[in-house]
């Protein structure tokens, strides 16, 4: 039986693809929407129906649509760069989870902890005990800041921006390849800066432990410090972890407040407004 579309239908189906694409290119990249232990059913299905729920304020762009799928080139083309704008706005939200987790490593590296590196729910891949740990901790309060409705509101307002299959023709109008750089440059210096600030408390103290460690392997020769050290530095760099914990909240809103401006100023850039 050959079921055909209605050719009024067409350009509401262009755009409810296009639309679904983007979408799910956030889910790829984004906080608490791309974890594995989302099930990949819920995530279909609230994909489609944000799609659904957009594609119709957007119906005015279904003529472009259609033209950059009426081919297979085009098509291939408009797809791949509607998947990588979602993946770029929700990758601007992982930098700060990336930064987190980094300095998890970090900590876990001078305690001794990287021994006993994990698989992280969150991104399904080996990390540290202690990376997985301020990783729960950021994406719980990601979600208590509301951001993950700031994701969606960023990729709603995107599509108004840089309407549909339009980017490509908007890079080359206003030569945008060098501000892509400078943000990606940007957001790799914020992320190192960001793990090595928050490690930085715990590196320092370890380091005075090894020090006077040092001075009390010269002075006692008979004690065994390469043994006791470790236990030593576990037990105080827990200690001043677990001091430090109530003020993760200070530290790390200000990183997600970043993230939201940055998100912003990566659409404008993107637009060229």
């Amino acid at each position: 039986m050959d079921v055909r579309i209605p050719e009024i239908l067409l350009p509401q189906l262009a755009v409810f693809i296009l639309v679904l694409v983007r979408l799910s290119g956030l889910f790829l990249a984004a906080p608490f929407f791309s974890g594995p232990v989302v099930p990949q059913r819920l995530k279909v299905l609230f994909a489609v129906a944000a799609a659904g729920c957009l594609a119709p304020v957007f119906s005015g762009q279904g003529e472009q649509a259609m033209a950059a799928l009426r081919h297979p080139v085009s098509a291939a083309l408009a797809v791949a760069v509607e998947l990588g704008i979602g993946i770029a706005i929700g990758f601007l939200a992982g930098v700060v989870i990336g930064a987190i987790q980094t300095a998890g490593y970090y900590i876990s590296q001078d305690i001794g902890y990287t021994i006993a590196n994990i698989i992280d729910p969150l991104s399904d891949l080996q990390t540290s005990v202690i990376g997985q740990l301020k990783a729960l901790v950021a994406v719980e309060l990601f979600v208590l800041l509301d951001l993950h409705h700031h994701l969606l509101r960023l990729l709603s307002t995107s599509f108004e921006w840089i309407p549909l299959a339009t980017l490509l023709k908007k890079s080359a109008a206003i030569g945008s390849g060098g501000a892509f750089k400078e943000i990606a440059s940007q957001q790799g210096t914020f992320l190192l800066d960001t793990a090595a600030s928050l490690a930085l408390p715990i590196t320092v103290t370890l380091i005075l432990v090894t020090t006077a460690m040092a001075f009390l392997s010269r002075a006692v020769p008979e004690m065994n410090v390469f043994i006791s050290g470790f236990a030593v530095r576990i037990l105080i760099g827990m200690w001043v972890l677990i001091l430090l914990f109530p003020f993760l909240v200070s530290i790390l809103q200000p990183s997600f407040e970043r993230m939201v401006r940055d998100g912003w100023a990566f659409l404008r850039t993107l637009s060229g407004q």
